[in-house]
């Protein structure tokens, strides 16, 4: 069953053409009235009208899915393109988002007069398998920048928007910002998770999605990417976004995740933690960092789910607790929860016990963004939970999924209370209008 279902969502087709000529290569868009022009020695990029494609010699046409961008490896440019992706599924209807299955490439340049060596055939192969760990896409969605910022900056273009998100933007730079060819021959990629599924609640129909973004800052493997950089960036920086769309209204929430901001790093093979760099040093790149998310959210509830008596987690703990001791730093918390010392042997009772006695009133006072059938915004999130361990893999999982259960939970209950709430001043209208007709 799972084997039909994936396979019946495959696309290996879209509304691109490819035309391949010797010295050419031309895209087409099935509802655009102009092509896009990519001479292959120069890589000068230009739009013309359709007619140029009857003058053309063609050698070979592509059909893909959508096009990535230009890449530029050791003096050599390819073409990327989708050649098959999967279907998510949609947040708002005929919005189809798709994850990429399989992306591959058109040279740029005369095939016969130039070999390509042996490290940059490697480098394409090593694209083109990342590009199948995650990379998702949407034509007509942003899922670059979460609902409460679009609709704070009524932002429909992903290039318009979050840059850190898109992994694709440094491919599509010259084409987009220096010589401005329409958005439509480019689509903006994340690299991350989304899951959509749909179901009911208590005879409503309900769709329950899952938007996970990494940033393309600090990103690198595990070990050599660690703790933060000059600019305020975080290895393993994952803005998580929870939607619940129940009936005409949508919740979304937002978590944050990312290595602990400090200067540390950490051996690949004795695992030994090293502090880069002392407080001081450390505060400016931690302060762009905390300004950074209180640019979107006022307020910010940082999590340290490591140990103070662990080595290793202890020095980073400590370092991390002491920016807070050091620098003036308004609406940021910080607070410690050992998951490890608390929940061992995965009892997670303590975890749920911490949630409910120290962080629900928090999450209350943090609000969630809603907005009705009209996009018109009921309700803010005001403050956001960044959250770390020491991978930001496992415990940072456990904690999120907790947190983020009893958001639905809450957010749930809101929805009926708003539903009851509308009933009664249904009722009351009703009632209004019979007394007033009786009174008459």
């Amino acid at each position: 069953m799972k084997q039909t279902e994936i396979k019946y969502n495959e696309i290996k087709e879209g509304d691109y053409r490819i035309y391949i000529s010797h010295e050419i290569v031309t895209i087409q868009h099935l509802d655009y009235p102009k092509v896009l022009k990519i001479e292959k020695v120069s890589c000068n990029v230009s739009e013309s009208d359709q007619n140029v494609l009857s003058k053309l010699t063609v050698l070979s046409v592509i059909r893909p899915h959508a096009i990535i961008g230009i890449l530029k490896v050791e003096g050599h440019s390819f073409l990327m393109y989708v050649e098959t992706s999967e279907l998510v599924g949609n947040i708002l209807d005929s919005a189809d988002i798709f994850k990429i299955l399989e992306i591959n490439y058109i040279p740029l340049f005369d095939e016969g007069k130039q070999i390509l060596s042996s490290e940059i055939i490697n480098y394409l192969t090593s694209i083109k398998n990342l590009f199948t760990m995650g990379f998702y896409y949407s034509f007509k969605y942003n899922i670059s920048i979460s609902r409460q910022s679009q609709s704070k900056t009524n932002i429909s273009n992903s290039w318009d928007s979050e840059k850190k998100y898109i992994w694709n933007y440094i491919m599509n730079k010259t084409l987009l910002f220096e010589q401005k060819v329409n958005n439509i021959w480019i689509t903006a990629c994340i690299f991350g998770y989304i899951n959509i599924e749909e179901t009911q609640i208590s005879g409503e129909n309900v769709k329950f999605a899952i938007i996970s973004r990494r940033s393309y800052h600090q990103a690198g493997t595990r070990y050599n990417a660690r703790g933060i950089n000059d600019n305020g960036n975080v290895a393993n920086y994952v803005e998580t976004e929870q939607i619940l769309k129940i009936k005409n209204n949508l919740y979304s929430t937002i978590i944050l995740r990312g290595s602990a901001p400090i200067f540390f790093d950490q051996s690949p093979i004795n695992f030994q933690i090293i502090i880069a760099r002392n407080p001081s040093m450390t505060s400016p790149a931690f302060m762009k960092h905390l300004s950074e998310i209180q640019s979107d959210f006022k307020y910010v509830m940082m999590m340290n789910l490591m140990s103070e008596s662990k080595p290793g987690e202890e020095l980073i703990s400590t370092n991390f607790k002491n920016q807070f001791l050091i620098n003036n730093i308004d609406h940021c918390k910080y607070h410690i929860f050992d998951l490890h010392q608390e929940c061992k042997k995965d009892k997670f009772e303590k975890l749920e016990e911490y949630i409910n006695e120290k962080l629900l009133k928090i999450l209350d006072n943090f609000n969630f963004f809603c907005e009705d059938e009209n996009k018109k915004v009921i309700s803010l999130q005001k403050g956001v939970f960044r959250v770390n361990c020491l991978d930001c893999l496992d415990r940072t999982n456990i904690f999120q999924s907790r947190l983020c259960w009893q958001i639905l939970l809450h957010q749930v209950t809101i929805h009926k209370l708003i539903l009851v709430k509308k009933r009664r001043n249904k009722y009351r209208l009703q009632f209004r209008k019979k007394f007033l007709l009786f009174r008459q």
